[in-house]
């Protein structure tokens, strides 16, 4: 539960500065994030380390985390 509380403490701040909308399912996005982080370490585990964290998780951020969160961009004017 700590880790979803800090993940989700860090979406609301990006709420609070108004980088995501403020109808962002803070507690369902904590939960799924974690979850897939929960299921690299796993991957990592059953390996024997053949699956590397280190080189997945940015293959996860730019893939899995952004597109949930593409719906709860704030939009912002270009100038």
């Amino acid at each position: 539960m700590f880790f979803i509380l800090g993940t989700r403490s860090i979406l609301k701040e990006a709420v609070n500065r108004e980088e995501l909308k403020a109808d962002l399912p803070l507690n369902d996005l904590a939960l799924f994030i974690n979850a897939q982080l929960y299921g690299l370490m796993v991957a990592w585990c059953m390996t024997d380390g053949e699956v590397k964290g280190s080189e997945k998780i940015n293959a996860l951020c730019d893939t899995v985390f952004k597109a949930a969160l593409a719906p709860f961009r704030q939009e912002t004017d270009s100038l």
